[in-house]
């Protein structure tokens, strides 16, 4: 994962995290939410790089078993 890529989560878990506050969300702060949810996005990013890679080496199931571990909802 790159520098930018890394920003381009940071800022995609910052606009998430505005929004839900912005909604009322009073479950967490502002600054839980963004921080959940970047770490969220990390994983989605390396989950699916994973699955391509073991698509690449016709791993097909091994890939399909990696995006299920992200099924998980916050």
């Amino acid at each position: 994962m790159t520098r930018d890529d890394i920003t381009r989560l940071r800022k995609k878990a910052d606009r998430h995290a505005l929004e839900l506050t912005t909604r009322g969300s009073t479950r967490d702060s502002w600054s839980e939410l963004r921080d959940v949810r970047f770490a969220a996005f990390v994983a989605e990013e390396e989950r699916d790089e994973c699955a391509r890679l073991a698509e690449k080496h016709g791993a097909y199931g091994l890939a399909e078993l990696i995006r299920k571990r992200g099924e998980v909802k916050l």
